[in-house]
């Protein structure tokens, strides 16, 4: 982990330099939506006759609607003419819709001799988990989940008092699903962060009302002909190893003056998808329909 110097370096490197850009850029790493925004080259030192080292810092967008802590990137190389001396720079807290800087940096040494290759170079990112948990009660409780959600449980949503975990994922693993059971609502698009409930052992004796801020970012881009939706992830089969995902449409208010999306989960919306433990998940999805 290199520091990162106060002022970056100017100067052009040439070919090589272009080229290393070339790789990161060519292989930008996204994680729930977070991705690399671009690699700031910091210094430059020759280490033998064909040899240099190069340190970058490194820029991290933060594309979800919540503030997310201890962000660090991790590169790696799968090229022998490529060495990664320092592989990993923190990056810290990132708020919700900005890019940050990483405060130290990524260092690699290059053997000028052979070409590169730009795929040679893999980013991945990582960051403090934007789950939430509580335990409800019996008599009931809300949870809220940054300035995104709020879900509340009512009473005698749960015979004992329950653990819940609420986090932000991303549809990536069930996007098949999606465009394959949903195709008949026309879904134009999908905001991508999605709401994942995770409960104790049961599932809710009664509704669960869950209410989603969506982002301005995502309400502007809403035509004149088009709805807003609600799906929930389902499962065809209790098989805990295979079951068949599938997206059902959920009732659901959306009020224009506060951009919030208000509707009720159900017990049947609390599933094993994407869990081979005992616990029961519910993951919402929130798509655009063309009338």
């Amino acid at each position: 982990m290199h520091e990162r110097p106060s002022k970056y370096l100017k100067f052009a490197l040439g070919g090589v330099t272009a080229l290393i850009v070339l790789a990161v850029g060519g292989a930008m790493a996204q994680t729930n939506g977070l991705s690399i925004a671009g690699y700031d080259l910091v210094s430059k030192k020759r280490v033998d006759r064909t040899t240099f080292e190069y340190e970058y810092a490194v820029d991290v967008a933060n594309g979800t609607d919540s503030d997310v802590e201890n962000v660090s990137v991790t590169v790696s190389s799968t090229s022998p003419n490529v060495t990664v001396v320092d592989g990993t720079a923190d990056v810290g807290s990132i708020a919700s819709g900005t890019t940050a800087t990483s405060g130290d940096t990524i260092a690699v040494e290059v053997d000028r001799r052979n070409r590169f290759d730009p795929n040679a170079l893999q980013s991945t990112i990582s960051a403090a988990s934007s789950a939430v948990e509580e335990i409800i009660p019996t008599t009931g409780g809300t949870i809220g989940v940054g300035n995104f959600a709020d879900i509340t449980f009512a009473d005698g949503a749960f015979s004992s008092s329950t653990l819940v975990k609420a986090e932000l994922t991303n549809l990536d693993d069930y996007r098949q699903a999606f465009d394959e059971t949903t195709y008949i609502f026309g879904v134009a698009e999908t905001f991508g962060t999605v709401l994942k409930l995770d409960v104790e052992f049961e599932q809710p004796n009664e509704p669960v009302t869950i209410e989603i801020t969506l982002p301005q970012a995502f309400v502007s881009t809403i035509q004149g002909n088009q709805v807003i939706l609600i799906f929930a992830a389902r499962t065809s089969s209790s098989n805990l190893e295979l079951p068949y995902p599938y997206f059902e449409l959920l009732d659901a208010v959306f009020d224009s003056q506060t951009d919030v999306l208000k509707f009720e989960a159900v017990a049947a919306d609390f599933t094993r998808i994407g869990n081979t433990q005992s616990n029961l998940s519910g993951m919402f999805v929130v798509g655009l329909s063309r009338l």
